[in-house]
């Protein structure tokens, strides 16, 4: 044989490292950078609002002081003159008296005089002092359809004057209703004596006396 087929291996046979088993370590996988992670943050305990029963007590309590100012100012406005309208005690009628006398008198409502009693108490006679028949008789069914009772009718001394309500002592409020319910205009109290004091009857507080003018 020749000398040019040597046992030993040279670069040109065409020799690999993968035909001898020899296999290269792999690539190193790519390093990602650092993440910071964020630590978390607690939470912070709620701010506390005001109470409910507070605000829904204050309310009312500052609605009522202010009422109460602006009352006491108001009444220091309309009493607190130098000559304010007091009320006086009730009548016994009901109604009560003002008193605008100056500070420091009273006004005593007894003074007043007392109203009349209801026309059904009162006792009434109508006297015809003309001369036109039935007259008193037909004023005297007026004064009945009012509410008097028992109505006396009668006659009394010719007379050319008005017609004229007359009162016995204590009796003029009962003679001015009478008056205006039948439309008169004279109320005088009655004579002591006289023909119309003669003619009136002995039970009678008022007497209309009819008359020509």
């Amino acid at each position: 044989m020749g000398h040019g087929r040597g046992h030993g291996i040279t670069a040109g046979d065409g020799v690999t490292n993968a035909s001898r088993g020899y296999h290269a370590p792999p690539a190193a996988a790519p390093r990602l950078p650092a993440i910071d992670r964020e630590e978390p943050i607690p939470n912070e305990p709620p701010t506390p609002g005001p109470e409910p029963g507070l605000a829904a007590w204050w309310r009312p309590l500052a609605l009522a002081l202010s009422c109460l100012v602006i009352g006491f100012v108001l009444g220091w406005a309309v009493f607190g003159g130098d000559e304010p309208g007091t009320l006086a005690p009730a009548a016994p009628g009901g109604a009560q008296a003002v008193d605008t006398s100056p500070r420091g008198t009273t006004v005593d409502a007894q003074d007043e005089p007392p109203g009349p009693p209801p026309r059904s108490e009162v006792q009434v006679a109508v006297l015809n002092g003309t001369d036109v028949d039935g007259l008193a008789a037909r004023t005297a069914g007026e004064a009945e359809a009012l509410g008097y009772a028992d109505v006396i009718a009668g006659n009394a001394p010719t007379t050319a004057g008005p017609s004229t309500v007359y009162f016995r002592p204590g009796e003029r409020p009962s003679a001015e209703r009478l008056a205006r319910d039948l439309d008169v205009a004279g109320v005088e109290p009655l004579p002591g004596d006289g023909g119309i004091a003669a003619a009136v009857p002995a039970g009678a507080a008022v007497a209309l006396v009819l008359g020509a003018g």
